[in-house]
């Protein structure tokens, strides 16, 4: 029975303490409601800022695993906009020890009908697949209308298509950013856009996909911008790379380790970057909780002095000012993540409608978890000093407080 005795009390206690909480807080409504404003603002800062940074995290790797079957990229250093590197090097570079397979790459800004701009890729047709992970959703595949000999092709995103609304045998015009030719292309086939889930977060219309040959005879040229190069499975990175500045002296080998490395490099710092707006934001709440539990303590004085007189506890008074900071930090924290959510959803309905583009974000559930957690423990813990403060004053000078 003591056991179940005790744990009754505790509910009376912790029932009394929430009706004197929501007394305070309607006692003082606007204090209190500018308090789960500053609690609002920091969780709906650390909600939409880690998922629209998780989002932009998921984003990237899904752009490098389009590369997933490349273990390097062989690039140049005469000119890292213009294609510049002989395609006959892919061939004496297919011939080192550990390489398995080169595969010729350019790729373009360029203009289409409407002014829009749109990312075009020249690749080998029957390496699209394999290297750049793509979809086929309608149509055929840029190495089935190679096979046809079908003058022109070109692949579209989903991006693309609804920006220009075209379809399947459309054709459109394309003019290189680089050299100003321009070049008719037709569409054979639509792929899902780069990530699968969304498009890429560039402002540019669409991506397109055609052949190397198309893409060289828009740039004027017979030369690619970069080699795709795939390994042997255990061989040594470093080595091969060595040979390869040995065969292409101009060569400036990037090999996966190292573009891994630089992306998490990258993402630490847009972390580091999004948790130190967001800890700014919530020391601003934690800050005005306790503000407004000490005033709440300093203008209850004389309430908690009665309060000890008939007999209440330290413990009970504690319970009773940390149970007002636990339900303002609770109303912020719910009203945060709700209004993060919606802002984000309706930031993403604003970007799709004006540039077609979804804005990369995430919804995870540790998220909103992680931020419900953290608006009621900074609450509890900024409302506990003056709490404790509450719970120390002697009945007989809370009595003469005036």
């Amino acid at each position: 029975m003591g056991w179940k005795s005790g744990l009754k009390h505790q509910l009376r206690v912790f029932k009394y303490s929430l009706l004197l909480a929501i007394r305070s807080m309607r006692h003082r409504s606007f204090r209190t409601f500018l308090t789960v404003i500053g609690i609002m603002i920091g969780i709906t800062t650390f909600t939409a800022l880690m998922s629209i940074g998780i989002g932009m995290r998921t984003r990237i790797y899904n752009i490098l695993n389009q590369f997933a079957g490349a273990s390097m990229i062989v690039m140049s250093k005469i000119s890292s906009t213009r294609p510049s590197i002989p395609k006959s090097v892919g061939e004496y570079l297919e011939q080192i020890q550990g390489i398995n397979y080169t595969v010729g790459v350019i790729e373009d800004f360029v203009s289409v009908s409407g002014g829009e701009t749109v990312m075009l890729t020249g690749i080998e047709p029957q390496h699209v697949e394999f290297l750049l992970g793509l979809k086929t959703i309608e149509g055929m595949s840029l190495e089935q209308a190679a096979q046809l000999e079908i003058y022109h092709p070109c692949v579209i995103d989903e991006a693309l298509q609804k920006t220009l609304g075209l379809k399947i045998n459309d054709t459109f015009i394309a003019t290189s950013g680089i050299t100003g030719t321009f070049i008719e292309l037709k569409v054979v086939g639509i792929v899902e856009a780069l990530s699968s889930s969304g498009s890429v977060m560039i402002p540019i219309g669409g991506i397109a996909y055609t052949t190397l040959e198309t893409m060289q005879e828009i740039l004027l040229t017979t030369n690619v911008l970069v080699f795709l190069v795939g390994l042997d499975e255990g061989a040594d990175a470093q080595a091969v790379s060595e040979a390869i500045t040995e065969v292409y002296p101009e060569a400036e080998v990037i090999t996966e380790e190292e573009i891994l490395a630089m992306m998490n490099q990258v993402i630490g710092i847009i972390n580091g970057v999004l948790l130190a707006l967001s800890a700014i934001s919530l020391v601003v709440g934690a800050l005005m909780i306790m503000n407004t539990t000490m005033m709440s303590v300093l203008e209850r004085t004389r309430e908690i002095g009665i309060l000890k007189a008939i007999g209440a506890k330290r413990s009970h008074v504690l319970t009773i000012f940390l149970t007002e900071s636990f339900l303002i930090s609770l109303i912020g924290g719910v009203l945060g993540i709700l209004i993060a959510v919606l802002g984000i959803l309706g930031l993403e309905n604003l970007m799709v409608s004006l540039y077609g583009y979804e804005m990369p974000h995430s919804f995870a559930p540790w998220i909103f978890i992680t931020g419900m957690l953290l608006a009621v423990g900074i609450g509890l813990a900024s409302g506990f000093y003056p709490s404790y403060q509450a719970a120390s004053v002697k009945p007989v000078v809370a009595l003469r407080y005036e």
